[in-house]
């Protein structure tokens, strides 16, 4: 693949065996000018028969952002072990909500009939029996627990 400039007639530059099999389009940028979010002008893409891309350009180095002294980029090890630290007690926290929430559910679906159960927002009360035998702890009377189901 050859980088050609018209305006003076001749070959900016060439990339040899960039793709292992032929190309099947080439498409160029009439201005050289990098996008946002671009670190390097792409002047071309050229694509082969196998759907591999290839990115060309005529820079040959690129520079490396220099973080001013005293200032910790955001990819140090610190950062990162704060960040995830961070997000396993979001994780956790999470977790421990949706327990509450299936807990909960659960205690109003199958406590309700129980005439223990005061469902008052005055009155908040529920009998812990129901809660630990029907919600937590499978009683032994169903099916499965004391004898297999087959």
């Amino acid at each position: 693949v050859y980088l050609f400039d018209l305006g003076q007639w001749k070959i900016l530059r060439k990339f040899d065996s960039i793709h292992d099999l032929p190309v099947t389009c080439i498409g160029a940028r009439p201005y050289p000018c990098p996008l946002l979010g671009e670190d390097v002008p792409m002047h071309a893409m050229s694509a082969s028969a196998d759907s591999k891309l290839a990115h060309l350009t005529l820079v040959k180095r690129v520079a490396k952002k220099q973080t001013p002294k005293g200032e910790i980029s955001k990819s140090t090890a610190a950062g990162g072990i704060a960040d995830i630290g961070f997000l396993l007690s979001v994780v956790w926290l999470l977790l421990l909500l949706f327990l509450i929430y299936a807990v909960g559910k659960e205690t109003v679906e199958l406590c309700m009939d129980n005439p223990s159960f005061d469902f008052n927002l005055d009155n908040w009360r529920v009998d812990m029996r129901c809660v630990l035998h029907e919600v937590l702890i499978a009683p032994p009377h169903r099916p499965g627990v004391s004898i297999p189901p087959y």
